[in-house]
């Protein structure tokens, strides 16, 4: 068992071909294990002679870099980067749905007295005037959709 123990010390001196190590136990029972001699000497010590040889690994040549190295296909993987999504349709459903909210404003605030039936104390707007202002709302609920539907599409990447 000691010379298990003893094992990872022999590394430190590879060129030793036998090593001695020194197995020192106090009066309290504590063990240690050292390549020099203990200074106390109280402590009841034993040699322990290690053949290194049999801990020795071959070395390896370095591998040879030739030339520059080029990306694997991993590396080329994980460096792409997916297409800049076309955001031609959603710009243009942008301006459509601009276009429509602007059209509903001005019929809204530039209605014509044509546009609106009096009587005694006040008046009720045109069923033409009526139909204009539920058209342009419907138009502008459908950019609304489009809009959605087209940033909806550039997020998922169609």
């Amino acid at each position: 068992m000691a010379r298990h123990l003893a094992c990872p010390l022999c590394f430190r001196h590879p060129a030793r071909r036998g090593a001695q190590l020194y197995k020192s136990v106090t009066s309290d029972g504590r063990v240690t294990y050292s390549d020099r001699p203990p200074e106390d000497a109280r402590a009841s010590t034993s040699v322990i002679k290690v053949d290194t040889r049999g801990n020795e690994l071959a070395a390896r040549a370095a591998p040879v870099i030739v030339g520059p190295r080029g990306e694997s296909e991993n590396e080329k993987i994980i460096r792409r980067r997916p297409p800049e999504p076309d955001r031609s349709a959603v710009l243009a459903a942008t301006r459509a749905l601009e276009e429509a909210r602007q059209a509903l404003a001005a019929a809204q605030e530039s209605s014509t007295p044509d546009d609106w039936i009096y009587f005694g104390t006040g008046r009720a707007p045109r069923p033409e005037y009526l139909a204009r202002l539920e058209s342009l709302e419907t138009r502008v609920k459908g950019a609304e959709t489009a809009l959605a539907d087209a940033e909806r599409k550039v997020r998922l990447g169609f």
